[in-house]
């Protein structure tokens, strides 16, 4: 008889059949799913599973598994990070770092670029604190375009690299709209309603920066091609669109005067480029030794042999990384 139910468990097991359980028991089981599911230490697909395991009379297991994921040691193999627990896990399963707690965010800003405000109104007095910018990435401009493209030597608009517009000021049969951004990057295309497969022609972007120290400071531009730079309608960039195929990327002094500056960047779209046009700009300390720099959250730093933008690989004790140069 006994030989007779063991069989019939048995089938009723791979069948995936419900076996009785405590009521109160499988509730648990769910609720502690849910807790698991909201703090984060599950993801949605993983809600099936347990529900299955629920479903064949093991909540006892559901349960015991999710309280393990709760109390698991930071760092171990157990342990996921999430909001309430977002640090500790250190990626290896090791559990060596159980009292890690590292800064969940960290900086290194000259202290020069900290005096910049950035505004899309005429050059006045001293700048309002709304329009500080203090790390440096310019989130505020004027955008007109798009015209039709000429030759990167010919003006497209007359007189260009004396422009200091305002919003709504004409610039040609269009006028110049003020965009605010949320990061360095600026999208032409979504500011100005451009379809993205439109071939060949002309935008511009302008804005006031306001500058109050005599420390020497660098621009990064990245761009798709054929970009033309002023500053005080002086030229700072000259980059052909026909001067190779794929993205343009500069590294420029930008010789900043106390006070309020204007900068006008052109950007000529060509019909071999990629779709959508854009550009990101940004301003940085000149990474000499007398620059004076404000940290937060940083341990160490040390000077690569050039820029870089991947994520840095951790092998036991070692940081590896790439840099495009050097």
């Amino acid at each position: 008889m006994k030989v007779k139910i063991s069989i019939l468990l048995m089938v009723l097991l791979c069948a995936g059949v419900c076996l009785p359980q405590d009521k109160a028991l499988e509730k648990q089981a769910r609720d502690e799913v849910s807790k698991a599911l909201k703090e984060k230490r599950i993801g949605a697909l993983d809600i099936g599973k347990y529900y299955e395991l629920i479903n064949i009379g093991k909540a006892s297991e559901v349960i015991k598994e999710l309280h393990l994921e709760e109390s698991a040691v930071l760092g171990g193999l157990g342990f996921t990070p999430s909001e309430k627990q977002p640090f500790g896990w250190r990626g290896d399963g090791s559990g060596k770092y159980p009292d890690a707690n590292p800064p969940l965010d960290w900086e290194r800003i000259s202290k020069a670029v900290k005096t910049i405000s950035v505004s899309v109104k005429k050059s006045r007095g001293a700048p309002d604190k709304s329009e500080a910018a203090p790390d440096g990435v310019i989130r505020r401009w004027l955008v007109a375009g798009p015209f039709a493209s000429l030759s990167d030597s010919e003006e497209v608009l007359p007189n260009e690299k004396a422009l200091s517009p305002e919003e709504k000021d004409k610039a040609g049969n269009s006028a110049w709209k003020a965009v605010t951004i949320d990061n360095s990057c600026l999208d032409f295309c979504s500011e100005l309603d451009i379809p993205r497969d439109k071939p060949n022609y002309t935008v511009y972007a302008y804005t006031n920066i306001y500058y109050s120290s005599n420390e020497k400071v660098v621009c990064n531009l990245l761009y798709e091609r054929g970009v033309k730079a002023w500053l005080n309608g002086v030229e700072i960039h000259n980059a052909s669109r026909n001067a190779g195929m794929g993205l343009g990327a500069c590294r420029l002094p930008l010789p900043l005067q106390n006070g309020w500056n204007r900068l006008l960047i052109r950007v000529n779209k060509g019909a071999a480029d990629r779709k959508g046009c854009w550009l990101t700009f940004g301003i940085y300390g000149d990474g000499e030794d007398n620059s004076e720099y404000d940290s937060k959250g940083i341990a160490w730093s040390v000077m690569t042999a050039g820029p870089g933008s991947s994520s840095p690989v951790i092998v036991g004790d070692k940081i590896f990384i790439t840099c495009e140069d050097g």
